[in-house]
């Protein structure tokens, strides 16, 4: 994968082959605006987007990591297809992409957990939620 830069309206942004920002700290509203169409948003970023991007953010600030897509949503009250809504190209390649967290860090699998995550408690609570049709995941209204 190489890497490349990305202009929008003046300023640069070095990104890898697939657009994803490779520094965090050179992210700036004006990068998640530039590729928001890359994203499949066509009609530019609402108020819904900035706060999914920045609690993306924030959450990465403070764990350095990508957040799951359910705990976003949970932070958002948003479901499952609502972010799908907003995000029309994913979470990671829209979302986390325009939030300037790169492939690199937000598309960890499982295996990478130090633990093992299926191991992990936090792994069974996901499952159970899983089963029991938490609201994150439910296509009811």
């Amino acid at each position: 994968m190489s890497d490349m830069t990305f202009n929008y309206e003046g300023r640069k942004y070095e990104v890898d082959s697939q657009g994803f920002l490779l520094d965090f700290d050179r992210w700036d509203e004006n990068f998640a605006e530039g590729m928001a169409s890359r994203a499949k948003i066509l009609s530019g970023l609402t108020k819904e987007h900035w706060d999914v991007i920045h609690s993306i953010r924030n959450a990465f600030k403070e764990t350095g990591r990508c957040p799951l897509i359910y705990e976003t949503c949970n932070t958002n009250a948003l479901r499952l297809r609502d972010l799908e809504r907003l995000f029309p190209a994913g979470y990671l390649r829209g979302a986390c992409k325009l939030a300037g967290i790169s492939s690199r860090v937000g598309h960890l699998g499982l295996d990478f957990h130090p633990a093992g995550l299926r191991n992990h408690v936090f792994y069974g609570v996901v499952q159970q939620n899983l089963r029991s049709g938490c609201a994150w995941f439910s296509d009811e209204s």
